[in-house]
Formats: C-alpha cells, structure tokens, sequence
C-alpha cells in the first residue's frame, strides 16, 4: 500500500526526462501526536529512493537521474524507463521506494506505488 494516500498518479511518456517530482513528508506536531509521518523534533539527513517494476524488476538506474532533500521534502527526477517487462520496453507500473534517515538514526521507510510509464 502507498504511504502517499492523498497523492495524485505519476505518468512517465517516451522522452520524458529529468521530470521532478518532491515528495513532503511532513513533521508530527508533537511526540503524541498523529498529525505528521516523521516524528517530532526531527528532519530528514538522507535518502536512498529505488524504483521497481510490477514485476519487481529494480529499475532504479534506468529511471531515477538524481535525488535531492531538504528536512522535509525528497524531490525525484525521473525518466522513461526502457526496463522491458512482458515484452514491452518501459509500458507498466513502478514503485518507488524512499528509505529515510533522520537526523537522530532512525531509519524510515515509505511507498510510491503509482508510477505509470505509457505510450500516450
């Protein structure tokens, strides 16, 4: 299931490349609430995002150009990819998986599960 319930579909056409994408990821207000997805009084160090396919092929190298973050925001460029799945180069649904590291070593972990790459 995708941690990003409210977001809208990405579509990925032939030639599309260094499209951006930022991802929010926003701060709990406090250590008892549930009004955010990182906990309070943290922020975003690093992150590692990787792409697959619906057949779980890792596409990471042939979509994802660059990953950028602030302490709140992952922003994703993307490409077509040409990973082939039943016979058809790129056409499918990907995932893209974010894996977190806060500022105090807590490591999280969030799905994109709507990625479209088609042939409009």
């Amino acid at each position: 299931m995708s941690n990003f319930q409210s977001a809208g579909n990405i579509t990925l056409q032939p030639n599309d490349a260094n499209a951006t994408y930022s991802f929010s990821f926003p701060v709990c207000s406090t250590s008892t609430a549930n009004d955010g997805y990182l906990p309070a009084d943290t922020t975003i160090s690093g992150v590692v995002v990787t792409a697959q396919s619906d057949d779980g092929t890792d596409a990471t190298a042939d979509m994802i150009d660059t990953t950028t973050n602030t302490t709140t925001v992952v922003s994703v460029t993307l490409d077509y990819p040409t990973t082939t799945m039943s016979g058809i180069t790129g056409v499918g649904y990907y995932k893209l998986t974010f894996v977190l590291t806060l500022d105090n070593g807590t490591v999280l972990e969030a799905d994109f599960n709507r990625v479209e790459a088609k042939n409009l």
